[in-house]
């Protein structure tokens, strides 16, 4: 039976580490080269098996996303079941913002691959799994636990989220600056509720332009790449150089593999 990683697709990813004060002139650089930016909050849960005696072990990942509802904007919240629009109320009452909620998906997430072929980059396999019809957060966790995994640790990274495009052949790759910060409760039965796991909290968000800590940049493609890509899409070998060549035109990053 053919491993995971030889039938997954694949995503190649570059880090480097960048202090706090650069971090505006970062952002300063990267609004030139980006078509849209956008703050970014994730949750990654991760899970281990292994599956029998000799099997090597096994990663679930369980990541929860915030984005901004369709046809929502950031300046819009709901008033009891109304819409608020720019800042004009219609409606009574106390709002609830609706420029955030979580999105969740699962993937199995192999360690980084080794090779020559991969370069100085961090490649993992990942493959995705459907989450088709379950949209609450504790029935997608004890559903990761029937399949028999246990979960291993859990972290947040919030920060701020740039799509960056290429013109020949056409594809987008993403940047991200953010902090990570361990979780302690990661469970439903011990988290906070989902309305609160959706968004950000203030001091977090604070913790995520204002802290002293060193940001985490990672660089990655838009979509993972598969191993035979179709007729006129870009290769593993092509996405990565594209990767080089964004990453080159960056200012004070020194680019790695992360896992130095």
């Amino acid at each position: 039976m053919a491993s995971p990683a030889a039938q997954a697709p694949l995503m190649p990813s570059l880090y480097a580490i960048l202090s706090p004060s650069f971090h505006q002139t970062l952002v300063s650089q990267l609004s030139l080269m980006a078509i849209h930016s956008e703050p970014y909050h994730i949750q990654d849960d991760m899970f281990i098996s292994t599956l029998g005696q000799g099997s090597t072990e096994r990663t679930l990942r369980f990541r929860t996303q915030t984005e901004s509802p369709p046809n929502v904007t950031p300046r819009q919240s709901r008033i009891n079941g109304e819409i608020e629009m720019n800042g004009d109320l219609k409606g009574k009452g106390k709002g609830k913002a609706l420029d955030e909620f979580p999105k969740y998906s699962l993937a199995y997430v192999s360690p980084a691959l080794s090779g020559r072929e991969y370069g100085e980059m961090n490649v993992r396999a990942v493959l995705g799994m459907d989450v088709t019809g379950m949209s609450d957060r504790d029935e997608i966790w004890d559903f990761v636990e029937c399949l028999g995994l246990r979960h291993s640790h859990s972290y947040t990274r919030s920060g701020l989220l740039f799509y960056i495009p290429l013109p020949h052949p056409a594809f987008t790759l993403r940047l991200t600056i953010t902090h990570l910060i361990p979780v302690d409760n990661p469970s439903p039965k011990t988290a906070p509720s989902e309305s609160e796991l959706g968004r950000a909290p203030p001091a977090q968000a604070e913790f995520s332009t204002k802290s002293s800590k060193p940001y985490i940049v990672q660089l990655s493609p838009s979509r993972s790449v598969q191993t035979v890509p179709p007729r006129g899409e870009p290769s593993l070998v092509d996405i990565m150089n594209m990767m080089r060549d964004v990453a080159g035109r960056v200012d004070m990053l020194d680019w790695g593999t992360g896992r130095e």
